[in-house]
């Protein structure tokens, strides 16, 4: 099998031999490829913002293989923890296993006060985009991955489950799905 790549238009265009790339690479690596795409970013979830598809990819050749060969093997997801891992070691905190104190432990350390008569002054210049997402937002954010990549692995099957999207991270406004980034409060009881 042959895939057309790349565009005609700046002479970028050729043609990969995936049946090739596959054979050398094999099936354990193959096989989770379309899954932590699904998780990354594609057309239907949304992307870490400058975390590219490199450097994914070789954190889960290094760790996690196992992890992202199992999504999307059922329509419920068991394994949160191992993707909040994953994402802390993304982000560059392996140490650490929670999602929102590694969002802390950046945005403190990138806009923490320097000057004490004007504690807020580094603030208007904060990009929450550049943060791992909080715990409730990396759950949806896995049960919408765990969908795409369901469909994707039953796609030639006869009969699929009858999944409905708003369960699995989708919720529909004015008639068309949108993205459900949460469940419950924005803001913790504590704060």
């Amino acid at each position: 099998m042959w895939m057309d790549a790349g565009v005609d238009g700046n002479n970028t265009r050729h043609y990969v031999n995936v049946s090739g790339l596959s054979k050398e690479l094999g099936r354990d690596l193959c096989s989770p490829l379309p899954r932590i795409h699904s998780f990354i970013g594609c057309d239907y979830t949304v992307a870490f913002l400058w975390k590219g598809k490199v450097r994914p990819r070789k954190l889960m050749e290094k760790s996690y293989i196992v992890l992202f060969a199992n999504l999307g093997e059922s329509p419920t997801v068991t394994n949160i923890s191992g993707f909040e891992a994953f994402v802390c070691e993304l982000y560059r905190k392996p140490k650490t296993n929670s999602t929102s104190a590694v969002r802390f432990a950046i945005f403190r350390d990138k806009y923490a006060p320097t000057n004490a008569a004007s504690p807020l002054d580094k603030l208007p210049d904060a990009d929450s985009s550049a943060l791992p997402p909080s715990h409730p937002v990396l759950v949806e954010k896995v049960r919408r991955s765990n969908y795409v990549s369901y469909l994707w692995k039953k796609t030639t099957d006869e009969y699929l489950l009858d999944l409905n999207p708003t369960d699995y991270g989708w919720e529909m406004k004015e008639g068309h799905l949108a993205l459900q980034w949460f469940k419950g409060t924005q803001i913790l009881d504590d704060i």
